[in-house]
């Protein structure tokens, strides 16, 4: 499954009861995703979304706000995904610019606005992200990573939808992709949030599920790794500790080792893959790891003794041939 499409064609159902909302959430779809077409019969505009869920959201939308009708076009895409994308097309007799004057998209004194509309409601700064997220939204499947975008035309627009989120208390940030200006998210908290925020209870539900399931396998993979790591630095120290010992035995014998040593160098050569702490209970009295890793280390400086007695021993004899 989709786990983007799936959370735009749920979005796509919700239709806000107030209609200062309505007329934010159709701002966004049309500021994020619409064409202005300037022809000799007068302004056109359409908006182009490869979701037809939101294609129809967008026919509700003017419907209910402006009381406008428009046509749905349905084009299929010759390259790449090959998919379809439908246009909501509106012609110049449907007074474009007094459309995009009551969405807050056009001014008298400024033209076409480059950021969000300042006068946005508190109410409605969700239903302008929704929008947003409907038209130039995207997340990647929690499966395979965490990662929400949202595109946009200009740097200046996209300063402002940071702004009006960092105000909902989610955090993006600004990147390019492909020399278009994006912003962000790889936080699980942060794009959970957004998710909550306009509306998408089943995607926070799925997305936290599967969240919850890749915490548990990262948790358990630690796990294994960290006693893979710990046996395999336990089976180290027993074979250094085995050879340390043999050494010993074939050199001295355990018979004039003290009894505390020649304990630990007997239950090592009976128990080679045993941890520290583990040899310390077989010892009568029992003793504990760091009285265990005393005793291996007091062996260990016995073995490296006589290793360095055997070099000398064999450098003197191989001085001894020399001078012959």
């Amino acid at each position: 499954m989709n786990f983007s499409l799936d959370t735009k064609n749920e979005l796509a159902r919700l239709i806000p009861s107030r209609p200062c909302c309505r007329r934010a959430e159709l701002s966004a779809l049309i500021r994020m995703a619409g064409v202005l077409h300037l022809g000799r019969r007068g302004p056109g505009l359409t908006v182009a979304v490869e979701n037809a869920a939101v294609a129809r959201l967008i026919l509700i939308l003017l419907r209910l706000t402006c009381d406008q009708d428009a046509e749905v076009v349905i084009r299929r895409r010759r390259r790449l995904r090959k998919n379809n994308v439908y246009t909501v097309e509106l012609p110049p007799e449907a007074r474009v610019f007094d459309l995009l004057r009551f969405l807050g998209i056009l001014n008298a004194r400024d033209g076409l606005l480059a950021t969000v509309p300042p006068d946005l409601k508190r109410c409605c700064r969700k239903a302008y992200l929704r929008g947003a997220f409907l038209a130039r939204g995207s997340i990647t499947d929690p499966e395979r990573g965490y990662h929400l975008e949202l595109a946009a035309d200009t740097l200046e627009l996209l300063a402002s939808l940071q702004d009006l989120l960092a105000r909902s208390d989610v955090a993006c940030h600004c990147s390019e992709r492909k020399g278009e200006p994006v912003l962000y998210c790889k936080e699980a908290d942060q794009i959970a949030r957004f998710l909550g925020l306009i509306g998408a209870s089943a995607a926070v539900l799925a997305f936290e599920n599967v969240r919850v399931r890749r915490d548990v396998r990262n948790r358990v993979n630690r796990l294994v790794n960290a006693e893979a790591a710990n046996l395999e630095k336990i089976a180290g120290a027993a074979a250094m500790q085995l050879e340390d010992i043999e050494l010993i035995r074939s050199r001295l014998g355990f018979r004039h080792l003290p009894r505390s040593l020649r304990e630990v160098a007997e239950a090592r050569m009976a128990h080679p893959e045993a941890s520290l702490r583990e040899l310390g209970e077989l010892l009568s009295p029992p003793v504990s790891k760091s009285g265990v890793s005393y005793r291996m280390g007091r062996l260990a400086e016995l073995a490296a003794r006589l290793r360095s007695e055997s070099y000398a021993k064999q450098g003197r004899n191989h001085g001894e041939g020399k001078q012959i």
